[in-house]
């Protein structure tokens, strides 16, 4: 996504009457600014998003924007904090049985175990994802 795209995002979201897809559209701002670097402008999202997907209990919504919020803090070596995001956002993506979002967990969750040098539970966690 080009920076100009991300702008146009903003502008579509504000103009959407429906929760859901501001939500859909959010987590897209979010995935931008991760890829940029732009840490504290996808917090922000988050945090919002977070609030909408609460608001409206959109599980998927919840789920995504905290595995977001692991990658930022896997990205800051706050690899501990990260887990337990991912933790969080895999027992949400299992209650709605959405397989795409805890396997992203999983995976996103044996990296912070490698970077603690923790490689035999990563290993085992990604060997437990493959069944």
């Amino acid at each position: 996504m080009h920076g100009n795209n991300v702008y146009a995002l903003i502008a579509q979201e504000k103009k959407m009457p429906d929760d859901t897809a501001k939500i859909t559209i959010r987590l897209r701002i979010i995935d931008y600014y991760i890829l940029t670097g732009k840490y504290d402008s996808a917090s922000a999202e988050i945090n919002e998003t977070r609030a909408l997907s609460k608001k409206i209990n959109n599980v998927y919504g919840l789920a995504a924007a905290i595995c977001y919020k692991a990658i930022i803090q896997y990205n800051q070596s706050k690899y501990d904090n990260s887990i337990a995001s991912l933790d969080s956002a895999q027992s949400l993506f299992v209650s709605i049985k959405n397989a795409t979002g805890e396997i992203k967990a999983i995976n996103h969750k044996a990296k912070a175990l490698a970077a603690l040098d923790r490689y035999k539970e990563a290993l085992e966690l990604l060997a437990l994802a493959e069944t």
